[in-house]
């Protein structure tokens, strides 16, 4: 599976396989560590990830 590069790779997702790594990155952190994370359930992690989203640029 593609690896992103360290540091803020939402900045680096530019392709469909490379979504698809972030997103197995993001559910292997909260595997990890879960607990800590500011939106540790779905429905609150959904809610701010349309919250980024509408307020990125386009």
């Amino acid at each position: 599976m593609l690896q992103l590069p360290p540091g803020r790779p939402e900045d680096e997702v530019t392709s469909r396989e490379e979504l698809v790594a972030f997103i197995a990155q993001l559910r292997d952190d909260f595997v990890e560590r879960g607990e800590q994370w500011e939106n540790a359930t779905l429905d609150r992690f959904l809610d701010a990830l349309a919250a980024w989203i509408d307020a990125s640029p386009a």
